[in-house]
């Protein structure tokens, strides 16, 4: 009941240096537990930097669909067909960018 009162008073790195003078097995399992510590905040950390990045990329594939329906209607509305000149352009412009990311 103490230690957790120790880490409820004065957090994770309360409880890190209280435990830090003990040798032997004990000071190489509170290393490894540490260590494990810091994995697992910097993991949660990551995976909440995720989360709440996720609706900006949302919101920026739907400007994108959304530009993308809007410049096709006004080529199809302005010269009366769609010709398929930006579409093998696009093409030949993605395949490349695309093979060099592996």
């Amino acid at each position: 009941m103490a230690a957790y009162l120790a880490v409820r008073q004065d957090g994770i790195a309360g409880w890190l240096a209280a435990n830090e003078a003990s040798g032997g097995w004990i000071g190489t399992l509170h290393t490894y537990l540490e260590a494990a510590v810091y994995v697992t905040l910097m993991t949660l950390t990551r995976c909440v930097i995720l989360v709440l990045t996720a609706p900006l990329f949302v919101m920026a594939a739907l400007v994108g669909f959304v530009d993308g329906l809007v410049r096709r209607d006004l080529r199809r509305f302005g010269a009366g067909r769609e010709s398929a000149f930006i579409y093998h352009h696009a093409k030949r412009a993605v395949t490349p960018s695309s093979s060099s990311v592996g």
